[in-house]
């Protein structure tokens, strides 16, 4: 009996050495990225180590998908990581038990100090193995760590270095460490062309790894069947600009590079961008998807994933990158002996194919003689009409005179003399080079009739359209018909393609968007296709004309805003089939860089940012300073006791009544307490920067504007050196049109910041090819201080006049806003809901926190977010961030939720209509409502604007409604939600967007009153009652002010377009100012009409006063005639609409006066065919 409980005591150990591998098993886990699993698992599979331990290596969507990888990790004792996939460090801190295991970090982190203090090893032996990625290095790598933490008698080698610095070359047997080796043997191959272009390749070292350098061969091989010679490298970017693409005496020996890399360190390397400047060539922006296969992109509307766009896109421009195009992806194949997934990379073949021609192109614009190019400059004229030829402000007809004049000086053959001034371009172009909309078949016959326009044969557009994709043809004929049903710009089967031919420059407009020839597409299609001539007229720049370039001159083009992809377009998304291989060259003015962004990564757009124009402080004119007079004199009387003052404040009263001011404050009853906030606005109507003219292309400001413009940014910046600022904008004119030549020439464009120089005095001297705010760093922490203070004016304001907290506030967000001001607004709607952002040392954004509820000592208010489409392309990180922000603040119970709260009213009504309760949860979540992908705009200008075509409000609602109510979040990305946004808007009593720019304000421009005009008019229609609509006002670094419309409208009215110096600075610009004039009002009536209590029956009379009863007496009547008598005729013919239309109830006198000057005009000037004229 002992003896056998003897033998039982020794089984165990018997047991312990026959079968080791099992009772001793230990476990390495290897997280990779996806494009190192093909050589990872090749190095597991032929890896020896000791039965006992078992390898194996997974992707982090093998971590959320499968469960036995997370049980694997989880019994391992040692992971080795790549944290610089940010999700898999995250994965490894919050969901591992991490305090038992050893823990490897191959490559760095976004914050490899945050990692470190977890316990992440971050050991340089180690990293070097993968910083030299093979197979033998990955295996040696695991044995190393193998032999520390689990077996001291794993052997292992040591690192085999690769090279760090050289070029490759499919063809060779290794690479190749000089420009004069690699030249020496690339010269001997019959596939090198003598006097060839070079191709310079930048690529990061993993590309050359087996499963990854196939897709490398492939364009080495494509680029030289194409007649290119290919120089392929990689190392660091300064070190392969200078060492391998330049010559010993700094001379480029490559006519143009594609980089892959530039993506990383680089954007804010300043040795890398004065190499970029030296080497003089253009950079094109090559793109590897990381994130989603090839197939997913290919069916996916938004192209690069929102989580990539950073990496890929932006940082690029930050170096100056160009054309940014998706050339490879990884692709799946599946391992079939092991199971596993692995991701090889390989060419997206139809984008280089794409994108060759465009290289070509670009390289014989630096090779090519100015003598020979064929150049197209376009121009806007998109709300068609002849009062509406321009750019936002850019004197467009004056910088064609000064361009015009530097191409010929330059040696293009441009045919002009000495007389064409802007005034001759300016009749050239209204004679036949202008839109006409289809409902002014009368004029588009005039035109036929100067004989110069050119014209297309419907069946030569016919064979055109046959070759161009499927898709793109497909959804064209869906919206428009087929070709000979097309009403736009067409004549006896011709299509009629209006342009002045100078020689080899042409100039013509941009085509019209066809919304207001055709507006019932604005109630049934949000994503609009091009028409046929609109197609015709870019396709005939190409097959044609035989354009070697175009210009798109100003702000802005509509080519970039067409359907299609996000951002990573394919070839069948209209902007890539319209642009052809044409290189685009961009003017844009410095402070709309979200706009500008668009033409660069929709657009193919190199963009030449140029100066806004030169600003002067308001001051007071007039009544304006009659009446502040008179209040210091009511004040000094009350002070002596004088019997005058009673008086004295009913004039004061009659005055400030007749003036509309009131309105503009809000104040429904006069008496001597508000004269103080009355004297208050009258000086920032005094203090107020306003526009002083327009800006011309290649001209910089001089004399009194220079000054005064140097004034301004002085006010606005404390710190700013004058002298710098001067010297700022004293540069910008001849730094515009000298670039401009430099990119005709195929030349670099050098980056730099954009923004409003009045706030940022880093966006001046202009002529770069700008880029804006760092995506990672928003909110900035200055922002969110100044968002949190709009916040609790938002909340005072309601708790004053309301005597409640707001319930919900939509928040309009645009790009545009968030670059000049960092995100602003994004921290308005995070401290909305209790929420505070949290940075890196770097200052970039990994998250939020909550604020307590005893610390925040008010409700979590619930929120409605509005980005705009282009938001929706440019920032697509921050509606992920705020999405996820919005899950994080409705499950806080800590103090009275009103998010929560309102997610079951509206969770409860969904169940009721008919909605399981999963979905309904689920949608009731949801925060964030914009267009749909592939669409920009409300559609509440184009309705607006087309008066005519409808009598009831609720119709503009209807097409706001049909174009904003898409959701993004809670695991969508613009699927329709039309139901969920009605719900949502009735709950909103609070509708705020912001204004940061200095020259920008609320009727320069159609999109203030179509985004936040557009959302207080839905939601007085959904919830019967008016939101309070508000601007926090940003202008001023450093202060936020939160303030009703109405008064930013009065202030704006008041400081610009009523004041003398105003029109004065206008009047010098001749039609385009004019045309200012006119845009003005049209603005003012999209404020009229969704947000009728901004805009009262004195805004018109004032308006009326100075424009059309010249109450000033500054000849306006004479300026209209002389320089844009249509200008004059949309003035009035508007001011007509807004009476008929019941907006503004005027006299009699006012009415008959306004009708004889309306039909004069016509008579004597011709009828503008605006969309309300004709």
């Amino acid at each position: 009996m002992n003896d056998t409980k003897r033998l039982y005591s020794l089984l165990p150990l018997a047991i312990l050495f026959l079968f080791p591998s099992t009772t001793l098993a230990k476990q390495i886990s290897f997280l990779v990225i996806d494009a190192d699993t093909y050589l990872v698992n090749k190095a597991i599979k032929e890896l020896r180590l000791p039965d006992n331990i078992k390898v194996r290596f997974f992707t982090y969507h093998d971590i959320t998908k499968d469960s036995s990888a997370r049980e694997f990790i989880d019994a391992s004792e040692v992971i080795i990581c790549d944290v610089m996939q940010g999700e898999l460090g995250r994965y490894l801190i919050e969901d591992v038990q991490i305090r038992n295991k050893s823990i490897y970090a191959v490559r760095g982190s976004r914050d490899d100090e945050a990692l470190k203090r977890e316990g992440i090893i971050f050991d340089p032996d180690i990293q070097e193995y993968f910083s030299n990625l093979c197979v033998a290095n990955i295996q040696n790598l695991i044995c190393r760590v193998a032999r520390n933490e689990l077996d001291p008698s794993i052997a292992y080698d040591e690192v085999k270095k690769l090279p760090c610095l050289g070029i490759y070359h499919t063809g060779a047997d290794a690479v190749f460490t000089s420009l004069e080796e690699y030249l020496h043997w690339y010269r001997k191959r019959k596939e090198y062309i003598k006097d060839a272009p070079w191709i310079g390749m930048m690529l990061f070292s993993s590309f050359l790894i087996e499963g990854q350098k196939e897709k490398v061969d492939y364009l080495i091989k494509r680029l030289e069947d194409e007649g290119f010679n290919v120089a392929p490298a990689f190392g660091r970017d300064h070190d392969v600009l200078t060492s391998l693409f330049m010559d010993r005496n700094q001379r480029a020996k490559v006519d143009l590079v594609l980089a892959f890399s530039l993506k990383f360190y680089s954007a804010l390397n300043d040795d890398v961008r004065r190499a970029l400047i030296k080497l003089n060539v253009p950079i094109f922006n090559a793109i590897n998807l990381y994130s989603n296969t090839i197939d997913e992109w290919r069916g996916d509307p938004i192209g690069i994933p929102p989580i990539d766009v950073v990496w890929t896109v932006a940082n690029p421009e930050i170096s100056g990158l160009i054309e940014s195009s998706v050339l490879t992806g990884k692709v799946r194949q599946l391992d079939e002996e092991t199971g596993k997934v692995l991701f090889i990379h390989r060419p997206i073949k139809e984008n280089i194919e794409l994108l060759i021609p465009r290289l070509k192109m670009w390289v014989q614009l630096k090779k090519e003689e100015n003598n020979n190019k064929r150049v197209a400059i376009l121009y806007y004229n998109h709300g068609q009409g002849k009062q509406n030829v321009g750019a936002s402000y850019l004197n467009v007809f004056r910088s064609l005179e000064l361009i015009l004049q530097r191409m010929k000086k330059e040696g293009y053959r441009v045919a002009i003399d000495k007389n064409l001034s802007e005034d001759a371009i300016k009749d050239l172009v209204l004679k036949y080079g202008r839109n006409v909309g289809s409902w002014a078949p009368g004029e588009l016959d005039k035109m036929l009739g100067e004989k110069k326009v050119i014209r297309l044969p419907v069946k030569t557009y016919q064979k055109w359209f046959a070759g161009l994709p499927g898709d793109f043809k497909k959804k064209v004929i869906e919206q428009w018909g087929e070709v000979e049903g097309s009403t736009i710009m067409i004549k006896n089967e011709e299509f009629i393609i209006p342009a002045v031919i100078l020689g080899n420059v042409l100039i013509m407009p941009e085509p019209a968007r066809g919304w207001g020839d055709d507006p019932m597409k604005l109630y049934h299609d949000p994503t609009l296709y091009p028409h046929h001539q609109y197609i015709a007229a870019y396709l005939w720049l190409k097959h044609v004309f035989h354009a070697d370039a175009m210009i798109h001159l100003g702000t802005h083009a509509t080519h970039e805003w067409l359907p299609g992809k996000q951002s990573g377009l394919s070839p069948s998304c209209p902007p890539e089939v319209l642009i052809t291989d044409i290189p685009n060259i961009y003017p844009y003015i410095v402070d709309d860089v979200g706009e500008g962004i668009q033409a660069k990564r929709r657009g193919r757009g190199v963009i030449i940012d140029h100066l806004i124009p030169a600003v002067k402080e308001a001051g007071l004119y007039h009544e304006y300073s009659r009446l502040y007079d008179m209040i210091s004199s009511y004040n000094r009387a009350v002070s002596l006791g004088s019997q005058t003052a009673p008086g004295k404040l009913g004039k004061i009263e009659d005055l400030v009544t007749n003036m509309g001011l009131l309105n503009d404050l809000g104040i429904t009853e006069f008496d001597e307490g508000v004269l103080e906030e009355i004297e208050h606005y009258l000086l920032e109507i005094r203090e107020n920067f306003m526009p002083y003219g327009m800006h011309t292309f290649g001209i910089s400001p001089e004399g009194e504007a220079l000054q005064d413009t140097i004034k301004a940014v002085s006010k606005r910046n404390s710190q700013a050196n004058e002298e710098e600022v001067k010297t700022g904008l004293v540069d910008s004119g001849p730094r515009e049109i000298d670039y401009l030549t430099k990119a005709l020439k195929g030349g670099y464009v050098p980056s730099g910041e954009g923004n409003d120089p009045i706030r940022n005095v880093g966006a001046i001297p202009t002529g770069k090819n700008f880029f804006g705010f760092n995506p990672d760093k928003i909110p900035s922490q200055t922002a969110w201080d100044l968002g949190r203070q709009a916040a609790e004016q938002i909340i005072k304001k309601n708790l004053k006049e309301k005597k409640r907290y707001p319930e919900k506030v939509a928040v309009v967000l645009w790009a545009t806003e968030t670059i000049r001001n960092e995100g602003i607004n994004e921290s308005t709607i995070l401290y909305l809901m209790g929420l505070k952002p949290t940075w890196d040392k770097a200052g970039r954004i990994t998250g939020t926190e909550v604020i307590p509820g005893r610390k925040l000592d008010r409700p979590r208010i619930d929120i409605l977010i509005n980005p705009s489409g282009l938001y929706r392309d440019l920032f697509p990180n921050m509606l992920l961030f705020l999405d996820k922000a919005v899950r994080k603040a409705v499950i806080q119970t800590d103090i009275e939720n009103l998010i929560s709260k309102h997610n079951a009213e509206i969770k409860t009504l969904l169940i009721a209509s008919g909605s399981d309760e999963e979905r309904a949860d689920l949608l009731s979540r949801i925060r964030i409502f914009t267009e749909k992908p592939g669409s920009y705009g409300t559609g509440v200008c184009e309705m607006t604007g087309n008066s005519g075509f409808w009598e009831s409000d609720d119709e503009i609602v209807k097409v706001y409604e049909n174009r904003v109510g898409f959701a993004f979040g809670q695991g969508k990305w613009g699927e329709e939600a039309k139901e969920i946004f009605k719900q949502n808007l009735k709950g909103v009593d609070v509708a705020v967007h912001s204004i940061s720019s200095n020259i920008y304000g609320t009727m320069d421009n159609d999109d203030m009153f179509q985004y936040l005009g557009g959302l207080s008019l839905a939601v007085k229609k959904e919830s019967g009652q008016v939101p309070d609509t508000l601007i926090t006002m940003q202008r001023i670094p450093d202060r936020v002010e939160v303030e009703d419309v109405a008064r930013t409208i009065g202030r704006e009215l008041r400081t610009r377009y009523l004041n003398p110096k105003w029109i004065e600075g206008m009047k010098k610009e001749k039609y385009a100012g004019a045309r200012e004039m006119s845009n003005f009002v049209e603005y003012m009536w999209g404020w009229q009409v969704t947000v009728p209590s901004a805009v009262d029956k004195t805004k018109w009379e004032q308006t009326f006063g100075v424009y059309v009863e010249d109450k000033y007496g500054l000849e306006m009547k004479d300026f209209f005639n002389r320089e844009n008598p249509w200008a004059y005729q949309s003035i009035t013919a508007r001011m007509l609409e807004s009476i008929r239309k019941g907006y503004w109830n005027a006299g009699e006198k006012i009415k008959k006066r306004l009708a004889a000057e309306y039909a004069l005009n016509v008579i004597k000037k011709g009828v503008a065919c605006c969309d309300h004229t004709c």
